[in-house]
């Protein structure tokens, strides 16, 4: 994934711009209404826990979850489930910040941008009561780890270090999850140079003292992936962000015979764990770049893309996908503008994903 995704999610964490682009504009990410978040304390107020099945064919939505002062969670929790479902998604995958000072430090903690494992927990129980599949993805924020090749070319300089620190970070979420039946966790995101590192079968272990579920590794779109589940019982997801060289009007045959050549050299039942696009001329050949100076928009270029990836999945039985993405607490009638090219909120992006999601479904 190009560093080159930047990520805007709330009034108070401007400044902490990192990782994965939410695609919307600041003013449609502040709650239509702000209260307290004292009303996580209301048991009443958050339906029971429960799991839900892993769905034959996952069809969700990514949800870019960032806290900030004036944050309603149960509002926000209660507005991103009924929109996944009127889109008519089956599951929802949350991605969550931790950080760094550094490259070269190993440790990586929280801040009051990382939502409390209360917070994660008040959305899966929303989550799960609507019926959907529920899991959650730390994300390293990329502007707090301060290298120049983002997280996918970085390396810890003391492995051991920072997988120690990042067990402790992780551990607390990981017994939230058991405790409230959520179904899979996914341990790391594209850290492309030490995928194969030793330490992650040991963090593997480690978490499964606290957790019972499914753990899950979401892979940058340039590692090939020959088997859905790897040697260490993990399940492999992949965030889709390929390049296709081809002209802003290419058909939607000719994009779905790429998305066919590129799906075709992954194992069966792989899940595109990212999907997404800005509506911008020339976004085909950096499907990444969610930053395009305020050009004009194009949609049919977000419609196409969406419409020839569904198509391909499609004929991958057991494969899904999940778009990139919401905003936690969001308001979900403000369409894309030159300002947020890649969002598909209240726009035609929006329509190509539900389509795909009531054919596939």
């Amino acid at each position: 994934m190009n560093t080159s995704r930047v990520l805007i999610t709330g009034v108070a964490v401007t400044a902490l711009v990192a990782g994965c682009a939410a695609a919307a504009r600041l003013g449609a990410l502040r709650p239509p209404a702000i209260a307290s978040a004292s009303a996580l304390a209301r048991a009443n107020a958050v339906p029971s826990a429960h799991s839900v099945r892993r769905p034959g064919r996952q069809l969700g939505i990514d949800v870019d979850f960032y806290t900030y002062p004036t944050l309603n969670v149960v509002q926000g929790a209660k507005a991103d489930v009924a929109y996944v479902k009127k889109l008519h998604g089956n599951a929802m995958s949350v991605s969550f910040p931790f950080f760094m000072n550094g490259p070269h430090v190993n440790t990586v903690h929280g801040t009051s941008a990382t939502p409390s494992t209360a917070e994660i927990g008040v959305l899966a129980s929303y989550a799960e009561h609507a019926g959907l599949f529920f899991s959650f993805r730390p994300l390293l924020g990329e502007k707090s780890l301060d290298f120049k090749g983002g997280r996918t070319h970085w390396t810890p300089s003391n492995p051991a270090k920072w997988f120690a620190s990042y067990e402790k970070f992780l551990r607390p979420y990981a017994t939230m999850a058991q405790r409230d039946h959520i179904p899979e966790i996914i341990t790391g995101v594209e850290f492309d140079h030490f995928n194969n590192s030793r330490y992650w079968p040991k963090l593997d272990a480690y978490l499964r003292t606290v957790y019972h579920g499914t753990l899950a590794y979401s892979n940058n779109w340039e590692i090939p992936i020959a088997s859905r589940v790897n040697r260490a019982g993990v399940v492999q997801l992949i965030d889709a962000y390929k390049p296709m060289r081809l002209s802003a009007g290419a058909s939607v045959a000719t994009l779905t015979r790429s998305w066919d050549a590129y799906l075709g050299s992954d194992a069966r039942g792989i899940v595109l764990s990212e999907l997404g696009i800005a509506a911008q001329d020339g976004a085909y050949r950096k499907p990444f770049d969610f930053v395009w100076n305020g050009k004009p928009l194009v949609p049919a270029i977000q419609v196409r893309w969406i419409t020839a990836a569904c198509n391909a999945v499609a004929s991958r039985p057991d494969d899904g996908l999940y778009l990139w993405s919401i905003g936690m607490a969001q308001q979900f009638n403000v369409p894309p503008g030159p300002s947020d090219p890649a969002s598909f909120v209240d726009g035609p992006g929006a329509k190509a994903i539900a389509s795909c999601f009531k054919r596939l479904g």
